[in-house]
């Protein structure tokens, strides 16, 4: 691959290799064409094009089950900081793309681009106080915790935010990434049975189903579903679900599961009742992912811990 720049050039840390603020100037050289290319691509395209020798280009983590290689990593984190000040921009998940302040910056500073400049810039210093707001919400809360019962309300608190992020991320996805969440979503729970199977339909020819997820191995006891990615104004009406209810028919199937990330009407909900059809609006759909772990991850937990009085007696 072309060489972008000897990276003996750049800033160096640990192991001898770039730092992630050393690696911005070499990943907006790659992006200068203003192109549209993937996490992966910028990651092994910037990795192998700055001089490594082998030995840092295949370096990994020391005493750590990762396998991701830590210039790859490095890369990865010089993009992840330059989308927060906008310097890059995502038009889809997972991609990027360099944006106008990115190409300014690019020309304004070249090589000496670091920390301090992607850091200092205002979408940034927005995201910083932004968090810094939080945690001191946070903290103010946790300190005015007198029982368990405001303990719970408190996690309730932060579970909603969750909820409503989880909805935004959703929705600025694609389409067919929502198809796939909730047929994860109803496998974590439960419904493909032990050796049942799942999948998302082909987009061109679905028939109005989205995914199908068989019960048991002969497909005998199938679910239907169909996943609608609506914004929270847009509610789901009577007769997207009579649709819904045709193509049912056609499969000859008794049971489907209609999901979005808005809500129903209450014409919806009464031919979904009467037409033996499950539905979940986006707050249930978002709580469900926070309980079956789809798209989150535990970040803290605490024990409350009570006397055993038995133990003394």
């Amino acid at each position: 691959m072309e060489l972008l720049i000897d990276y003996h050039r750049l800033k160096l840390g640990k192991y001898g290799m770039p730092t992630w603020d050393g690696l911005c100037y070499p990943t907006l050289l790659y992006l200068q064409d203003r192109q549209i290319r993937t996490g992966l691509e910028i990651r092994h395209a910037v990795a192998d094009s700055i001089g490594l020798p082998a030995q840092l280009r295949q370096k990994s983590y020391d005493n750590s089950k990762q396998t991701t290689k830590v210039i790859e990593d490095r890369v990865g984190w010089a993009c992840s900081d330059m989308f927060i000040a906008k310097m890059l921009q995502r038009p889809e998940r997972g991609h990027y793309q360099i944006t106008h302040l990115g190409l300014h910056l690019l020309k304004q500073y070249g090589i000496k681009i670091n920390r301090q400049i992607v850091h200092r810039q205002p979408a940034y210093s927005q995201h910083r106080q932004a968090v810094i707001s939080q945690k001191q919400a946070n903290v103010q809360e946790i300190t005015s915790v007198d029982n368990v019962t405001d303990i719970d309300q408190m996690v309730q608190e932060l579970n909603n935010q969750v909820a409503t992020e989880l909805l935004t991320l959703i929705l600025n996805n694609a389409p067919n990434f929502f198809e796939s969440l909730v047929v994860e979503l109803l496998s974590k729970m439960g419904y493909k049975g032990k050796n049942g199977s799942s999948k998302v339909t082909s987009i061109s020819n679905d028939g109005g189903i989205d995914g199908i997820i068989n019960q048991d191995p002969l497909g005998t006891r199938t679910i239907y579903l169909q996943a609608k990615r609506y914004s929270q104004n847009n509610i789901v009406g009577r007769p997207e679900i009579q649709k819904f209810h045709g193509a049912l028919d056609e499969k000859n199937a008794d049971r489907g599961v209609f999901i979005t990330t808005s809500d129903f009407s209450q014409g919806a909900q009464n031919a979904a009742e009467k037409l033996g059809i499950i539905l979940v609006n986006g707050q249930m759909l978002a709580n469900l992912m926070i309980k079956y772990s789809v798209g989150v991850r535990v970040k803290n937990q605490f024990m409350i811990y009570d006397i055993d009085r038995d133990y003394f007696e």
